[in-house]
């Protein structure tokens, strides 16, 4: 543009040097062509400064489309990690249910055999005093024999559920039906407690 108007100057500067106070005719021919060169050297600074806002504008909306590509990229970085984390501590709250529910499994089988070693030093206590006690006659001991017998026997039958459950390729079920089957066993056990 400075390019332009030093051009502009120096052609108007030359014709005014040129220019004799004689020749008047020659002045407005002179001063036509002063007039058409500063009309093409307008022009063309306009045509430049179009130029120049039509590259402005280009570079303007592709930093938009930069940007914005630039905050998809992003936010696919985010929700991917998101997704991972998600995946990562889901995994992980899997893996500690199941191995809640493993513990439980294993404290509620430690319970039935400490239950059922309880139930028979209960009976051998019992017993023992039934023994000793001279006011029960022969037919009364029977009775309670039979009866203590038949709790021994019940509880017996739990334990053996319980081992059923334990014992690997024995049964095939989940690991919700064997807490179930346990702690039906544990419930009888207790109840004959």
């Amino acid at each position: 543009m400075k390019m332009y108007r030093k051009l502009l100057f120096t052609a108007i500067l030359a014709l005014l040097i040129l220019i004799r106070p004689g020749q008047v005719q020659a002045q407005f021919i002179i001063g036509d062509i002063i007039k058409l060169t500063v009309t093409k050297v307008i022009k063309a600074i306009d045509l430049k400064v179009q130029r120049m806002q039509n590259q402005t504008i280009w570079l303007q909306n592709a930093q938009k489309a930069l940007e914005n590509e630039l905050s998809q990229l992003r936010l696919t970085e985010i929700s991917s990690w998101s997704a991972d984390q998600k995946q990562l501590f889901s995994t992980y709250y899997d893996e500690l249910w199941k191995i809640k529910a493993t513990i439980a499994y294993y404290q509620r089988i430690k319970n039935v055999a400490v239950r059922q070693v309880a139930l028979v030093n209960d009976y051998k206590h019992a017993w023992a005093l039934l023994q000793q006690d001279k006011h029960f006659s022969a037919g009364e001991l029977q009775q309670m024999t039979a009866v203590y017998s038949g709790i021994l026997s019940a509880s017996e039958r739990n334990l053996d559920d319980v081992m059923t459950v334990v014992s690997s390729g024995k049964t095939q079920m989940s690991d919700e039906q064997r807490l179930e089957l346990i702690n039906r066993a544990a419930d009888r056990l207790d109840e004959k407690l």
